[in-house]
């Protein structure tokens, strides 16, 4: 069972890791051009995963604070 656990785990880690880069590629491009609404729509795709129930299956990390963080690293 807990390499069950482990690797849910990980492939949890996996997955945040990866709207977390989707989402500092996104909100990059769309403040380099304002008009790139595919990138508006992966920076706003990627917010409600962060404040949905979805991400606390995968993480114990709050959603809301980890968003604050990536907007404050773009500023």
């Amino acid at each position: 069972m807990d390499g069950y656990m482990s690797n849910y785990r990980q492939l949890g880690s996996a997955i945040i890791l990866q709207a977390v880069d989707d989402y500092r590629a996104a909100r990059q491009a769309y403040m380099n051009c304002p008009k790139d609404y595919k990138a508006k729509a992966v920076m706003q795709e990627c917010e409600n995963f962060f404040l949905s129930d979805r991400f606390t299956v995968f993480t114990n990390l709050d959603g809301k604070a980890l968003l604050e963080n990536l907007r404050k690293e773009v500023e």
